[in-house]
């Protein structure tokens, strides 16, 4: 789920339907169900509010969504079963997971091209940035480690242990004093 900018619309992943649900948080209600690739996973909402995007974990695509229209754009290709995004500050790069493999991919959102795959460790999980977006964090389900993300350098730092079967990583909007 993702709430767009402005707190007005969260947009709900419906996986075994194919379809996303924008719900007006004013009103609480439901608009029509907007459809997307194969078992949507998870949805981020850019900074601007205009884009959100699904990751469908049926397979290798994300579906980007106009936000003032509730239609999709064209899709975009990555690798392995998308599962984990995560948007950086300016709404430029997407970073993806798949579950199913060891790396994240950044993905420019303007043209959809994807980056160099950045090894992390089995099953890339989640991934959110940091405030700034200097820093990329991914979960490892299988190797129970947070591994952090060097995105301006594309490369993974020394990782850490925190549990058992790490899915989902959220970080804070705004620097902590």
């Amino acid at each position: 789920m993702a709430v767009t900018p402005d707190g007005r619309t969260l947009y709900v992943a419906n996986i075994h339907d194919n379809t996303v649900t924008p719900v007006d948080l004013a009103d609480r209600t439901a608009r029509t169900a907007v459809a997307v690739g194969p078992r949507p996973f998870n949805v981020v909402a850019a900074p601007d509010g205009k884009t959100v995007y699904v990751s469908n974990s049926g397979g290798s695509t994300v579906t980007p969504i106009d936000t003032a229209t509730d239609e999709p754009e064209p899709t975009l290709l990555v690798s392995g079963q998308a599962y984990g995004l995560g948007l950086s500050p300016d709404g430029r790069t997407l970073w993806v997971s798949p579950s199913n493999g060891d790396s994240v991919t950044p993905v420019d959102t303007v043209t959809g091209a994807p980056g160099a795959k950045v090894t992390v460790g089995r099953s890339a999980f989640d991934v959110s940035l940091d405030w700034n977006g200097a820093t990329a964090y991914v979960t490892t389900a299988d190797g129970n480690r947070l591994v952090p993300v060097d995105t301006a350098s594309g490369t993974a730092r020394a990782p850490f242990t925190t549990g058992a079967y790490l899915l989902a990583v959220a970080l804070t909007p705004v620097p902590v004093p």
